[in-house]
């Protein structure tokens, strides 16, 4: 039985990926003997804007066992100092806690934690004042990836940064309570969308040819990738929302691309391949880039092959029909075959022999917050792509080789900020 203080509880609007992203933070760690004594976590809600606490808002406690959500999720509201508490919670290596507050508009995260026995912990949750104005938001990497990959893939990698102390919740409201904080061009018939790091499918409106993202931005710097398929593509189009450090676009081997703004800048290899680099640097908004790309048209058969193929088909899914019903009367069903999986988001290049885009080669930045903010949010950053990850792979959209050896690489790189942080609180080393 937990038990929150503070207020009353009721059920939380907390995005769906928050939960799941607790569900992958379940970290393997050693084993010792079973935690019996029950313990707690306690803290504040800071104002990352004025300095501060928080009061009277909710804060939420999401919890796991092992892999799997454990029970409701109890509600703390913080009192005028700012302070909430959850007790009489479970302890061990099995089980993990996160919290979660909506604070204007926006969803923060603080990093999962465990309870040893008898232990009451401090977590403190910073959360910023929202703005809507895009005044701080700057690109500084924009890599766009095309592929023959089933047609054609495009793949969007971004990394943005805000140099604020305010978060940024966007300008135009597009659906109710959700405003546009970016948009992404999509080509036409633009289709299996995949999402990782800062975009998150619970957050993405596609409206015609543009992908419209509602997640918030707060302070600090933020990653995001977004992948799909269309059938052909014979033009690009870039416009420019924010002030943008530098865009690249990348083609592939038999593919040429020809455009006024982006001028040739080298080679990148990946996956064995050779790319072609082209790039504009130092852009402004309003401005718009435009690209002719050829060797990408579909390969598609004409309608009247399609006609022709359908009838075959008809044909022959008959006659295999009438076989297997013959056949069932001698030897038992053949099992089905698994689905076909998707392309995968791609990983990060191995090596770039020319002036290589950052956003393909790294999904978090190391700029970090400004100098005068909270600390750095690159934990929480981490969380969303290991869930995302998770959900991924369990939608069948990765392939496992694939899915398995990024998860690695994040969750590694997860539990060497957190030991950062255990040891900068002087908390045990994590295992």
């Amino acid at each position: 039985m937990v038990r929150a203080t503070g207020g009353r509880s009721f059920r939380a609007r907390v995005p769906a990926m928050a939960l799941a992203a607790m569900a992958a933070l379940a970290l393997p760690s050693a084993r010792g003997l079973a935690a019996t004594a029950q313990g707690s976590i306690v803290g504040r809600v800071l104002n990352g804007t004025r300095g501060g606490v928080v009061e009277g808002v909710s804060v939420t406690l999401t919890m796991t066992r092992g892999s799997v959500a454990a029970g409701a999720s109890p509600v703390s509201r913080t009192g005028r100092d700012g302070r909430f508490a959850f007790e009489r919670l479970e302890t061990g290596p099995d089980w993990t806690y996160g919290l979660a507050v909506s604070f204007q508009d926006a969803d923060y995260h603080a990093t999962p934690v465990r309870l040893a026995s008898g232990q009451r912990k401090t977590v403190d949750v910073t959360v910023y004042e929202a703005t809507r104005s895009p005044g701080s938001i700057r690109v500084t990497d924009w890599t766009v990836w095309l592929d023959r990959e089933r047609g054609v893939a495009v793949q969007h990698d971004l990394v943005l940064k805000n140099s604020a102390k305010t978060t940024f919740v966007g300008a135009d409201l597009v659906e109710k309570g959700k405003r546009a904080v970016l948009r992404l061009p999509l080509a036409a018939g633009a289709r299996e969308l995949q999402y990782l790091g800062r975009f998150m499918q619970c957050c993405a409106i596609v409206r015609q040819d543009t992908l419209v993202h509602t997640a918030a931005l707060p302070p600090g710097s933020s990653s995001g990738t977004v992948r799909y398929s269309t059938p052909s593509l014979a033009r690009l189009d870039l416009p420019v929302a924010f002030p943008t450090d530098r865009i690249s676009v990348l083609v592939p081997p038999g593919v040429s691309l020809a455009s006024s703004s982006l001028q040739p800048a080298g080679q990148a290899q990946d996956r064995g391949l050779s790319y072609t680099v082209y790039s504009a640097s130092n852009l402004t908004p309003g401005q718009h880039l435009e690209a002719t790309i050829g060797g990408l048209e579909s390969r598609e058969p004409p309608p009247l092959a399609l006609a022709l193929f359908g009838v075959a088909a008809a044909a022959g899914a008959a006659f295999v029909i009438l076989r297997i019903r013959i056949a069932r009367r001698s030897r038992p069903a053949a099992r089905a075959r698994a689905p076909v999986e998707p392309p995968a988001p791609r990983p990060a290049p191995a090596s770039a022999a020319a002036p290589a885009p950052t956003a393909a080669t790294q999904r978090v930045s190391s700029d970090g917050p400004p100098p005068d903010s909270s600390p750095p949010e690159e934990a929480e950053l981490l969380i969303e792509e290991v869930a995302a990850l998770d959900l991924a792979f369990e939608r069948g959209v990765l392939r496992e080789d694939t899915y398995r050896r990024i998860r690695e690489l994040r969750k590694g790189k997860l539990l060497e900020v957190l030991r950062g942080q255990d040891a900068g609180r002087g908390d045990p080393p994590r295992q």
